[in-house]
């Protein structure tokens, strides 16, 4: 087995600073998955509004299934100040997680997740589920929050906390960033591919050869 991590879309190379909202903004990117926890959005969404009271709103981007997750819940997202944005670009994406509170990724199942990595490198902090892959990407209380899937009640008391401590925020936004550049660099995973194919092509040549 070989281990190459991968490189982003073009947009997320660019160095921009970040300017955070005064208003709390959560980002969320998903698909139409049922595993990708569209329906921990809305019931983490429903105890920050009603039972914490925080006045937020929660973008979720991408394609998003709604039936399953909304007849589930019992909860519709303009109710629980969710808002659908549907697709959008890399450059888009990359504009709001500049001013985003937080980045917030519910999915159970996870691998590598780029949309995490997209987040640090823009500096943005992370909570996301402990799941799959989710570990390499977030050090938990270092680089962001990691959070057992579906804990929907300390899904909540984490957002809460860290759109009320900015400077928490701040941190793990700075170490991300660090992390992130390291672990998405261009030059360092184009010489990592071709030393992988390289030791393949050798193996080859020596199986051959018995």
């Amino acid at each position: 087995y070989y281990h190459c991590d991968e490189i982003l879309r073009d947009a997320f190379y660019v160095d921009a600073e970040r300017h955070p909202s005064e208003k709390i903004v959560f980002v969320t990117t998903i698909s139409a998955f049922l595993y990708k926890g569209y329906d921990i959005v809305l019931k983490t969404a429903n105890i920050l509004k009603n039972m914490i009271g925080l006045e937020f709103e929660w973008r979720v981007y991408g394609y998003v299934d709604t039936v399953v997750a909304q007849k589930k819940s019992g909860l519709h997202p303009k109710n629980v100040n969710v808002r659908l944005m549907g697709l959008a670009s890399a450059e888009q994406l990359q504009e709001v997680l500049l001013y985003a509170t937080a980045y917030i990724h519910t999915s159970y199942i996870e691998n590598s997740c780029n949309a995490i990595g997209e987040a640090q490198i823009m500096g943005c902090p992370c909570i996301a589920c402990n799941v799959g892959g989710v570990s390499t990407s977030i050090e938990n209380n270092v680089s962001g929050y990691l959070i057992p899937s579906n804990d929907i009640y300390q899904l909540a008391y984490k957002m809460d906390y860290l759109a009320k401590h900015p400077e928490e925020g701040k941190s793990f936004g700075r170490v991300g960033k660090i992390a992130a550049r390291k672990r998405h660099d261009k030059t360092s995973i184009r010489n990592r591919v071709l030393a992988i194919y390289q030791d393949v092509l050798a193996y080859e040549n020596e199986e051959k050869k018995c």
